[in-house]
């Protein structure tokens, strides 16, 4: 009977040791992304809407994964790394295929806590298809504006507030 509950025991370290190197690189990830958006709001708390189009450009700091999107408290995209044609383009009313706001789950964030997670599924347009996107956002202290970036992945903005806190 000891014998059964010691190797229960093991067997059940062994289970739960194995998802712990994917959880640190999750965590890793997370930190990364929110580097990244504290980052560009330092910036454009300080330069304001004339640091915007630096956030424009693909091939720059801020056009790499996970790139940087700017939006104002109206839902207009003010800078967008990786798609030029959304900026200008007010993304309010958009849902995604869930029916969930996230432009205004953003500026809810933004206008509420200054900071968190949000999720939502995103059109990818090499892939044709809908891909789950979490997002840390940001509000630009003194600033009408806040600073999102994001990854494709599966993990949920209740486990990234676990994995690393807004």
């Amino acid at each position: 009977m000891k014998r059964r509950i010691i190797v229960t025991m093991l067997a059940l370290a062994a289970f739960c040791l194995a998802g712990a190197p994917a959880l640190a690189d999750d965590a890793a990830l997370l930190r990364a992304i929110k580097d990244k958006v504290h980052a560009a709001v330092r910036i454009l708390a300080e330069e304001g809407r004339d640091g915007l189009e630096q956030f424009n450009d693909v091939d720059g700091r801020w056009g790499q994964e996970p790139y940087v999107f700017v939006f104002d408290e109206k839902g207009v995209i003010l800078a967008h790394a990786n798609d030029q044609a959304l900026v200008g383009k007010t993304l309010l009313g958009i849902t995604d295929v869930k029916g969930r706001r996230f432009i205004q789950d953003a500026i809810d964030i933004v206008k509420g806590p200054g900071r968190g997670w949000s999720e939502y599924w995103w059109y990818e347009k090499p892939h044709n298809e809908h891909k789950h996107k979490l997002s840390y956002i940001m509000a630009v202290p003194g600033q009408p504006m806040g600073v999102g970036a994001g990854v494709r992945s599966d993990i949920t903005a209740q486990e990234a507030n676990r994995l690393v806190a807004p």
